[in-house]
């Protein structure tokens, strides 16, 4: 799906095996959903990745960093 292309509103039909079939939108709220891109970094530490706003992924990284490997930053632990 593109960029910032709204997702399809109103019914979903399920298929597949054990499907019931015509399935209702449960939500009575209908609003356009986006889906976004993130760029991701990973932890040389750990190696997990981590999501992050472009732009940001310094600080991500180092909120990261504090919370799962204090001492790696020489912070002492709580």
């Amino acid at each position: 799906m593109p960029y910032g292309v709204p997702a399809a509103r109103g019914k979903v039909t399920a298929t597949g095996p054990g499907s019931g079939g015509l399935m209702s939108n449960s939500s009575s709220r209908r609003f356009p959903l986006t889906v976004t891109h993130l760029p991701v970094t990973h932890c040389k530490t750990c190696r997990r990745t981590v999501a992050c706003r472009p732009g940001k992924g310094s600080d991500v990284l180092t909120r990261h960093y504090r919370r799962a490997h204090p001492e790696a930053l020489g912070v002492p632990s709580r």
